[in-house]
């Protein structure tokens, strides 16, 4: 059987499915967590690498820059290509002190936690933080915000 979109597909430990089903690729979250992707086919587009791509890390041998976006590291062995709006975005809030705060979210598909993590924990609005393993978490879009949009 396939591993269905945003479940865990492998790592140190993991037994069960490492084939995403249709429509998914396994991206690399640590040594310990690799999930399902969904809208990702391959990481490179001729010289440059594809959103969620890999660009960069000990032993990479593909191309180190980003179609679209950025390389985003994540640990010495693996980097990955995020769009603008898939890193941090930012919120605005009105307290009822009537004065304006910024808060930092993380975009879908952005790190939220893990031991060492030192950003946002708070995932911006149609996101949840998903537990991967202790060194990593990641924003999830919920079921209600994938069928609205489209």
């Amino acid at each position: 059987p396939c591993a269905p979109h945003y479940t865990q597909c492998g790592g140190i430990g993991y037994s069960g499915a490492t084939q995403c089903c249709s429509g998914s690729t396994c991206t690399y979250g640590s040594n310990y967590y690799a999930w399902c992707t969904p809208g990702v086919s391959s990481s490179t587009s001729g010289s440059c690498n594809v959103v969620y791509g890999q660009c960069g890390g000990i032993g990479w041998k593909g191309p180190t820059n980003c179609c679209d976006g950025k390389c985003t590291y994540t640990n010495e062995y693996y980097s990955w290509c995020a769009t603008p709006s898939l890193t941090l975005a930012m919120t605005v809030s009105s307290p009822s002190s009537g004065r304006t705060t910024f808060t930092r979210c993380v975009s879908a598909y952005g790190r939220c936690g893990g031991i060492g993590y030192s950003g946002s924990t708070k995932c911006c609005s149609g996101s949840t933080c998903t537990y991967g393993n202790n060194y990593y978490a990641w924003c999830t879009p919920t079921l209600s915000s994938l069928s609205n949009s489209g």
